[in-house]
Order: structure tokens, then C-alpha cells, then sequence
């Protein structure tokens, strides 16, 4: 029987305390709480805007620059208020079409933003009924996005300002995560069973992968960060218990695992975008409208394999320490190897534990942050 166990450490200054999440809360939301509205990210920035509290309906629009933690608030949205539009990015310039206005008509037009001069301007219209809660991916130059209770998808070619026509083989449902990776787009988390499917631009063919061990959720958020999906928060979908687990999908091996939930309240409709290779999730309901914003690090991902044993407890002592720190094993473990990496991945220290407990001396180790690896003799766990 394999077991593993993941510790997270960071020494600071003199001192060697636990840091064992890769979310950090960052600066709060400038506008209202909400929910349901959109994001995306253009550059080194992310944007939010639209949403409602269930009765107003919010027509602002943010932008959040990661360098200063701050929120600027610019233009207003050109429709006025509006719940649930479908928000993207192509080549520098913002985009949300669709959606509920604050007259709940269905909003069928198309609005580009440009962050250059703060200004929005009409685009080609969408070329279907209007509806709410649909997502898109974008690839190149094109966003893609579902004609929700179809099979009908709608290609948006912005170098053209046209919308394309293109008949699928996937069903899209409301409220999905889509997402792109590596010039394919995906589809997470449909309503009733969590399958994640891969959609292919050069022969428009869609491909299921695994499915998310999630069960039923919908209402979900996901944002790509260092090469690998993730998707969590929203609720389930049959008795609608709002949540705050994450889970990661590893395009590479085909499979997921749940890691580090959100460390706020539970929710769902928040809004997501990475930027730089870090994930950024806030705003959303409980029934109260959030304001909180988070960033996600993945280097500092830790979780188990769907297919692997539930970890064990291992105590760490005392905590902070100046000089030391003292590694207990739970019984039946023997024979265990402790690796210490930087956060760069280069291996700093190797060494054996004892199957009662082990004084770990701090010596010429720098301040700063570092990853330790528990692995038994039969296997070893990739700690992303």
C-alpha cells in the first residue's frame, strides 16, 4: 500500500513556520459584492464587471492590476446592468455578449472593450437566440462558444467580426466551465455529471477525457495556471450545497485530484481569469453577495491523486521553530525518505526518517520557501 504526504514550508527570517495553502487573499473587490457576473484578463490585468444581487443589477466594470493589488474602475457597461454575459479576451481587447439586462430581456449584442482608451464599441451581433450562463474558450484569434441545449456552436472570428456557424458533436449545457490550454479548448463540470471533454479547432472534434470525481456541481469557476486546468466552488447540482474544493485536471496524464480548497466562504457564480501563470477567483454568492478576492500559485499545490490513499496525519513540532523542527510519522510507516526542494524544483536536501520522529536542524538553509516530500519505500507523489 502506497502512502504519501506533502509539507509545505516556509522559513522566514530566523524562524521555520507552515505555509501550506497556494492561495493568498489579495486586495478586495472595488465594486459591490455580486455574482453572476463576468472576467476576463488582457495583458497583466483582469477585468470584472456586471452581476447582481438578485434584485440590482450592476452595469460597472473593473480592472485588477496584480503588480499594485489594486482596482481601478472604468468605463460602464454600454448595455446598463446585466446578469450572467459571457465575457472573453482575443488579442488585447475585452469582449462580453449575451446575458439578462435589467429589463430581463436577453441582450443579443456584442461589446468590444479596448484598455488602451477605456472605450467600448458595438461589434457584430449574435447570430442566435439570446440566453444566460454560457461560457467560451478562445483560440487564436476566435472565441468559441456553445448554443446552449444544442449541439450548435458559434465561432466568433475577430479579425473578420463575424460569427461562424459550426455544428458539433458536444451538447453544451448552462453554466459550464470553458476553458483553453495549448490551442484546445475545454468544457468542464455540465450540470449532471462533471465530464470534461477537448474540443480540437483543426478537425472540430471533441474528445471526452476524465471525469472530474466532483459528482454533480454546477455553478462552478476555472482558471488555467502553470499548465494545468482547474475548476472548483459552485454547488451541487442536486441539492444545491455551495462549495469551496478545487480540483486540478493534469492534461499530461489525463486524470485529476482535488487539492487546496478556497480558503473563504463557499459560493458559487464567482468570476475567474489567470494572468502570468496564477489563477484569480472572487466575488460570488451563499446567499451573501462577496466582495473577496483571491490568487492561486500553483507551485504551491498540494492534493491527492483520485486513485491514491487518503494520506495520513503527519505532526510537525514546534511551529514557528528557530532552529530546528521535529518530523513524527504515523505508526506502520517505515522506512520513509524527507526531500526538501526550492521553489524553483532544485532537490536541497535528501534524508532518512525514523518511524517515530525526526529532528530536522535548519543549518545553512536561506530564508525563504520551500517544498518537503514524505514518500514510503514503494512510490513517490508528484507535488505539482
Amino acid at each position: 500500500m502506497k502512502k504519501f504526504y506533502t509539507l509545505l514550508f516556509t522559513i522566514v527570517l530566523a524562524e521555520l513556520s507552515l505555509a501550506a495553502s497556494p492561495w493568498t487573499q489579495k486586495a478586495t473587490f472595488g465594486g459591490p459584492g455580486r455574482h453572476r457576473s463576468f472576467g476576463f484578463s488582457i495583458g497583466n490585468r483582469g477585468y470584472i464587471g456586471g452581476g447582481w444581487i438578485g434584485v440590482q443589477f450592476w452595469d460597472d466594470f473593473w480592472e485588477y492590476d496584480p503588480g499594485t493589488n489594486t482596482w481601478t474602475q472604468k468605463a460602464d457597461l454600454p448595455t446598463g446592468g446585466i446578469v450572467s454575459p459571457c465575457g472573453f479576451a482575443i488579442g488585447g481587447k475585452g469582449y462580453f455578449t449575451l446575458g439578462l439586462d435589467y429589463n430581463y430581456n436577453y441582450n443579443t449584442d456584442l461589446w468590444e472593450y479596448n484598455p488602451q482608451n477605456n472605450v467600448w464599441t458595438a461589434k457584430a451581433q449574435w447570430p442566435s437566440f439570446g440566453t444566460y450562463g454560457t461560457e467560451a474558450f478562445v483560440i487564436g484569434d476566435r472565441a468559441y462558444l456553445g448554443d446552449q441545449g444544442s449541439y450548435d456552436m458559434y465561432v466568433y472570428d475577430q479579425s473578420q467580426d463575424q460569427w461562424i456557424y459550426t455544428p458539433t458533436g458536444y451538447y453544451f449545457q448552462w453554466d459550464e466551465v470553458a476553458l483553453s490550454l495549448n490551442g484546445k479548448g475545454y468544457m468542464a463540470t455540465a450540470q449532471t455529471g462533471n465530464q470534461l471533454w477537448r474540443y480540437d479547432p483543426g478537425t472540430n472534434f471533441w474528445t471526452q477525457l476524465a471525469t472530474m470525481p466532483a459528482g454533480g456541481i454546477t455553478e462552478s469557476s476555472g482558471f488555467v495556471a502553470g499548465g494545468r486546468i482547474y475548476v472548483g466552488t459552485g454547488q451541487w447540482y442536486a441539492d444545491g450545497t455551495r462549495l469551496r474544493e478545487f480540483w486540478e485536471f493534469n492534461p499530461a496524464t489525463n486524470s485529476w485530484r482535488g487539492v487546496n480548497e478556497l480558503p473563504g466562504n463557499e459560493r458559487d457564480d464567482a468570476s475567474a481569469f489567470s494572468i502570468a501563470g496564477k489563477g484569480y477567483i472572487g466575488t460570488g454568492t451563499n446567499g451573501i453577495n462577496m466582495q473577496d478576492f483571491w490568487e492561486f500559485d500553483p507551485q504551491y499545490v498540494t492534493g491527492n491523486d483520485e486513485s491514491m490513499e487518503e494520506k495520513l496525519p503527519v505532526s510537525i513540532y514546534p511551529n514557528p521553530v528557530t532552529e530546528y523542527v521535529m518530523i513524527g510519522l504515523p505508526p506502520g510507516l517505515n522506512d520513509a525518505w524527507l526531500e526538501m526542494f526550492d521553489i524553483g524544483g532544485k532537490k536541497i536536501l535528501s534524508t532518512r526518517l525514523s518511524a517515530s520522529a525526526t529532528r530536522l536542524d535548519r543549518g545553512d538553509i536561506a530564508p525563504g520557501s520551500y517544498i518537503y516530500k514524505i514518500t514510503d519505500d514503494t512510490g513517490t507523489l508528484d507535488s505539482g
